[in-house]
């Protein structure tokens, strides 16, 4: 319909196709559509014009919905590099890039990375809007969630201090505060105030419709009954939040394997000892694939030792039970305590 010289509406018009996929939840196509508009944009303005932001911004989050964490990063990296050559100092599109690259390492489980990331990102926010905007406090409870989860409990309990949900002034806000509080309350070994923090969560996003972040408080739900070793109570809950995720993003996702660990564990309470070699099979093929070293490898080998003591492999059981001590001798995390304790019980 357009001669070429008149190519950017064309462009607009495919941009706004390419954000209505995702908002039907049809990301792949949106990454190709998308992937098609980087191209045009940079034959037509230069890999470095402005205007590629928002795509790749856009493109990041399709690929973080869709399952694919190491593309993302690589396309909020590229977002960082065209915002760095257009801004100097500290920008909205600047701390933005960062923040978008954080989320990203985070869910590949770098998470010493992501910490550095938002803290670079929180530097910009904070020099922008003051540390008390509400910008900043959100991520700074994300910022706390990194922390925990890179084995620093002190680092994210004094971020944490720092937080103050008077300032959150939206539900969505509250919701996503009280999710990152979760998962730090969780790995302290405080159960029950992360229970009480996710049912937050829960009531905040009921009047949002925001299905990823309620996927997110059922999962953080389930994960909290299974590091807190409670997993055979909820089963139920861990095999509905392991059937949503599995539809969402396939099978290669570190937050599906950490489901399929916490189904096998509960499925071993339960008694089938059968059906928790399989799930934990599942999610040890996973982790031998993205980070074989890694300490959520070892969790798995924790559980899937005692899995194989209960079908009495004593061996296998013990190999097993060798790798996790190996990588998680240093570990501060809770719920890593209570496996050892538990293989030691076995002995293990």
């Amino acid at each position: 319909l357009y001669p070429a010289r008149t190519a950017e509406p064309v462009l607009e018009a495919r941009q706004m196709v390419a954000l209505g996929l995702s908002a039907e939840g049809r990301f792949r196509e949106a990454i190709a559509e998308y992937r098609t508009l980087v191209g045009a944009r940079i034959e037509l303005l230069g890999p470095t014009h402005n205007s590629l932001a928002g795509l790749y911004n856009s493109m990041g989050n399709a690929q973080l919905q869709a399952g694919e964490p190491k593309e993302a990063l690589a396309t909020y990296e590229a977002l960082v590099a065209v915002v760095d050559a257009n801004d100097r100092g500290a920008t909205l599109n600047r701390a933005v890039g960062r923040y978008r690259v954080a989320t990203a390492l985070a869910a590949l489980r770098r998470y010493p990375e992501a910490v550095a990331a938002l803290e670079s990102a929180l530097e910009m926010s904070d020099a922008i809007g003051g540390a008390q905007s509400v910008r900043s406090m959100r991520w700074r409870s994300g910022l706390a969630g990194f922390q925990a989860r890179a084995g620093d409990l002190a680092a994210a309990e004094a971020t944490l201090a720092k937080v103050d949900h008077a300032l959150l002034v939206d539900d969505f806000g509250r919701a996503e505060a009280s999710l990152n509080f979760a998962i730090v309350r969780s790995l302290q070994g405080r159960d029950e105030d992360a229970l009480r923090l996710l049912a937050d969560a829960d009531r905040f996003l009921a009047s949002q419709g925001n299905a990823t972040m309620r996927s997110s408080a059922r999962v953080g739900f389930a994960m909290t009954y299974f590091r807190a070793g409670r997993a055979g109570e909820q089963i139920e809950a861990i095999e509905a939040a392991e059937r949503t995720l599995s539809r969402q993003d396939g099978a290669e996702s570190p937050d599906l394997a950490d489901l399929r660990t916490a189904l096998g564990r509960a499925r071993l309470d339960r008694g089938d000892a059968d059906g928790a070699l399989t799930s934990l099979r599942e999610a040890e093929r996973f982790w031998m694939r993205f980070d074989p070293a890694g300490s959520d490898a070892a969790r798995v080998q924790g559980h899937l030792g005692l899995v194989l003591a209960a079908r009495g492999e004593s061996a296998e059981a013990a190999k097993s039970a060798a790798n996790a001590r190996a990588g998680l001798t240093r570990s501060v995390r809770a719920d890593d305590m209570r496996l050892l304790a538990d293989l030691v019980r076995a002995g293990l």
